[in-house]
């Protein structure tokens, strides 16, 4: 009668286990293949958004001051806050290159949205085919090289615009 319990524990103990080991493999495979679906929606949710932003023309206005000219060439509205990236590129007065990524709304090294043409719907919203003028305050002086300046919107595709500053 020993011999017979042990020999039936063990198989139920085997049979615990690979019913354990089945289960925690078909989770670990599931859980991977959700996260794969989770990303590739993710991907066609940006896509599908199709949030394009385009600098059309930008300008020196003085020594520390950027004129910027954004479009929205996407199918959806462009929020301007804190979570739209505004980097510049350039040399300084003093001959030093900086890059800097400016904050919104900052008097320093910020930007700021002057204004936004034929914005009757959503005032203060980038919509399709609308276009917005930025102005850009740096702490230093931008001296003789190029100037770029980036933008991108937090769901998005960047724009980028260079310009010699003599």
């Amino acid at each position: 009668m020993g011999l017979s319990q042990i020999i039936a524990g063990f198989l139920s103990a085997m049979v615990l286990i690979s019913i354990i080991t089945y289960f925690g493999y078909t989770l670990f495979v599931s859980s991977d293949r959700y996260v794969l679906e989770a990303k590739n929606l993710e991907r066609e949710l940006l896509v599908s958004s199709n949030t394009k932003v385009k600098i059309l023309n930008l300008t020196v206005t003085s020594p520390n001051n950027v004129l910027l000219e954004v479009g929205n060439d996407g199918n959806t509205k462009v929020i301007f806050d804190e979570k739209f990236d505004v980097i510049v590129d350039y040399i300084n007065s003093n001959g030093e290159r900086r890059i800097l990524k400016l904050n919104y709304e900052s008097p320093s090294n910020g930007w700021t949205v002057l204004n936004i043409t034929r914005d009757y719907i959503d005032p203060g919203i980038l919509n399709p085919h609308e276009v917005a003028f930025l102005s850009l305050n740096l702490s230093e002086d931008i001296g003789s090289g190029t100037l770029t300046v980036i933008i991108c919107p937090e769901y998005g595709y960047p724009s980028q615009i260079a310009i010699k500053v003599s």
